[in-house]
């Protein structure tokens, strides 16, 4: 909420109460809205990034299914699954804990 030295002395007024309150509110509402900014910004990146993972796997199942080696095709298949369910859930835990404070981004 803010440094407790700039708390008014025990025999302030309650005038001067009523203004260091007020500044408080003022300033903990700012840390809130940009902790608020902070956050919508880190999910929309991860979900743009989930977007394009997700994008990606479709057009490799996709190729897997019209290509003629059947080798190739497993190859495509199996990739596919693998890079969208492992894409998908690596990027959310990476913002999850981006947009908790932790290691990410």
């Amino acid at each position: 909420m803010g440094d407790p030295s700039d708390i008014p002395p025990q025999g302030a007024s309650s005038e001067q109460f009523r203004q260091w309150h007020e500044g408080a509110l003022e300033r903990r509402a700012s840390a809130l809205e940009e902790w608020d900014q902070r956050n919508r910004r880190i999910w929309r990146q991860g979900l743009l990034q989930i977007i394009l993972i997700e994008w990606s796997a479709v057009l490799l199942m996709l190729w897997s299914f019209t290509t003629t080696s059947e080798t190739a095709g497993r190859l495509a298949f199996w990739s596919a699954l693998g890079f969208g369910d492992g894409g998908f859930l690596y990027v959310f835990v990476r913002t999850w804990r981006a947009a908790e404070g932790g290691a990410g981004t």
